[in-house]
């Protein structure tokens, strides 16, 4: 993959509204006890080994990025948590989504794009009555699946892919070495388990916002980097 490339398709366009997002999930253990055997429950050594659409929504952090008189601009950065009702959170997701044209991910490609779109067919599939409910939930899926089959890449740009960190060690945390940031409290994804568990809402909110920040951080740095004389 081109770095130029991506950046300059991402570019083209002279409406830049753009907006990172990042997802926080738990194993879905509804659906996990269902579809897995007791045997491959105990046998899986990372409990997010399951398939991504029964990775359940908890968290989406997001922060808008504005490009003005040659410069960035990093708003700050927004969470929206519920533990018990990831619906509320899909269609918090379209009321945001709808008002942007460009996204940043990091490793959205492979992960947070497919998780969104395939809770969003589950609750679409359960949604009876409420029809608003059932048409932002179409409205979000609609967006995700433009964002999964954009290959001109106008779209959407995954910051993993542009980096290519497939094997490198250390992932977004070896990126944010060189501008002087680190994840929050050095957490992992994988501690949400946890922090849900607990019900500690004020430090997922806290990670959640943090994600959002870096990733934004980083795509602007790397803008700067490919734009610089």
């Amino acid at each position: 993959m081109n770095p130029f490339y991506e950046m300059t398709k991402f570019f083209q366009d002279k409406d830049y509204n753009i907006l990172v997002f990042d997802i926080e999930t738990i194993p879905d253990q509804q659906l996990v006890n269902k579809f897995y055997t007791q045997e491959e429950i105990e046998e899986r050594d990372d409990p997010y080994k399951i398939s991504l659409g029964m990775h359940k929504i908890v968290a989406v952090s997001y922060c808008s990025v504005q490009f003005k008189q040659g410069q960035f601009i990093i708003n700050e950065p927004q969470v929206h948590v519920n533990l018990e009702d990831e619906r509320d959170i899909l269609l918090h997701m379209y009321d945001v989504f709808k008002n942007f044209n460009k996204f940043v991910t990091f490793n959205g490609s492979a992960y947070d794009i497919p998780v969104i779109e395939k809770r969003c067919l589950i609750h679409g599939l359960q949604t009876s009555n409420n029809s608003n409910q059932k048409t932002n939930l179409r409205e979000l899926y609609r967006i995700m699946q433009q964002l999964k089959t954009n290959r001109d890449n106008k779209k959407h740009l995954d910051l993993f892919k542009v980096f290519d960190l497939k094997w490198q060690k250390g992932g977004l945390s070896f990126l944010l070495h060189f501008i002087g940031l680190e994840k929050y409290e050095s957490m992992r994804g994988s501690d949400i388990i946890n922090l849900v568990n607990e019900n500690d809402i004020q430090k997922i909110e806290a990670y959640a916002k943090n994600d959002a920040f870096i990733e934004a951080k980083l795509f602007v740095a790397l803008t700067d980097f490919l734009r610089s004389n």
